[in-house]
């Protein structure tokens, strides 16, 4: 599933349609001008896909979430484990842990190093469900416990050279 098939599944249940997604293409997301848009904050233009058997084109407006309107109130945390942390570890946990789709590869960090107890990440400008407004995101790094990972305690020892 991605954020367009969401948008393409608005657009069928608003409808009445059955839209797929080889169907329509749409333009990257803007902002609505104002007067525009009923108070939505988004503008995307659907066109037809010739091959599918459409065409022509429509703009329609909706609404996309901000992730600090999201979080007023409450404190991302993203836990990961072990040491150094990937972008993708520090989305798909925060997504998990508050019951949340998020999918990685509509973020970016400017400030990403892996290591920081924080890290600001900004959905892509072209992301059909989130806003572009950075957040700032508490990253929480779970040990993992080595006991588990090593079950022989008595190892057999350095085996003496055979000295000639």
């Amino acid at each position: 599933m991605s954020y367009k098939q969401t948008l393409l599944d608005l657009i069928n249940k608003d409808n009445k349609t059955d839209f797929k997604l080889e169907d329509l293409k749409f333009s990257p997301p803007r902002p609505v001008t104002p007067g525009e848009g009923d108070n939505r904050n988004t503008k995307v233009d659907c066109y037809g896909v010739e091959a599918a058997g459409f065409a022509g084109k429509f703009p329609f407006t909706f609404e996309r979430l901000s992730l600090v309107k999201l979080f007023t109130g409450r404190t991302p945390v993203a836990e990961v484990h072990g040491g150094f942390y990937t972008l993708e570890e520090v989305i798909l946990s925060l997504g998990e842990r508050f019951a949340i789709t998020m999918y990685p590869e509509d973020f970016t960090s400017p400030d990403i190093d892996g290591l920081s107890p924080t890290v600001t990440i900004v959905p892509n400008a072209d992301s059909y469900y989130w806003l572009p407004t950075p957040l700032v995101v508490e990253v929480v790094v779970k040990a993992v416990d080595i006991s588990t990972t090593l079950p022989h305690v008595q190892l057999p020892g350095f085996v003496y050279p055979v000295i000639a």
